[in-house]
């Protein structure tokens, strides 16, 4: 039984689908079967041995829905794309990691109110990479599968 602290098994499956700037896109799947998609930016020609920052961005409430692509839709002057921007990438590289919230859904609650489901499901899913990479190491190296 896992600890309130760690999340039960987790998924983190790769549809195989490739969008603009090189995004792949993503599911994660908690134990409870609640699930979020998002789309994942790997460096190009990193370096599995070493540590690379993460960025987690979170889209506005236009964005929400069913349509990945929606996510990039600000093109590279903000957004995930600016920082997956070639001259970005050889200056800073870095893994991006970008959720979709569901239509009719948002990240947070009302104020003092429990965390909405989809706010949960990103700190679990932040606890998935982080143990993901903490079986490797003691920094942020990601596995991909």
């Amino acid at each position: 039984m896992a600890s309130k602290d760690t999340p039960a098994t987790t998924v983190l499956e790769q549809s195989g689908s490739l969008f603009v700037g090189g995004f792949q896109e993503r599911m994660y799947k908690s134990s409870n079967g609640d699930s979020i998609r998002y789309l994942l930016f790997v460096p190009k020609n990193h370096n599995p041995k070493k540590y690379y920052p993460v960025i987690l961005w979170l889209h506005g409430r236009s964005a929400r829905g069913n349509n990945l692509s929606a996510l990039l839709s600000w093109g590279d002057e903000h957004g995930p794309l600016f920082f997956a921007r070639p001259e970005n990438q050889k200056n800073y590289p870095c893994f991006i990691v970008a959720p979709q919230c569901p239509p009719n859904e948002f990240w947070a609650g009302p104020w003092g109110q429990p965390a909405s489901r989809q706010l949960r499901l990103l700190g679990d899913l932040h606890q998935a990479i982080g143990q993901r990479a903490h079986q490797i190491s003691r920094g942020f190296r990601l596995v991909l599968r």
